[in-house]
């Protein structure tokens, strides 16, 4: 699936690779149907290294 930009001029959109600019990572961010209990984590426990991965 495609990480597109809404945002006019970015440079963070994959469908053209030779536009991205370092090492930029895409984090999706996980679906309520599928994983509840990452949805339902505090504002304060949003810190990336501490968050679960969902294996995809």
């Amino acid at each position: 699936m495609d990480k597109r930009c809404q945002w006019g001029l970015c440079n963070s959109d994959n469908r053209y690779p030779d536009r991205l600019v370092g090492d930029i990572e895409f984090i999706s961010f996980p679906k309520r149907k599928f994983s509840t209990r990452q949805c339902s984590l505090d504002k304060s426990e949003w810190k990336l290294q501490e968050l679960p991965r969902s294996p995809l």
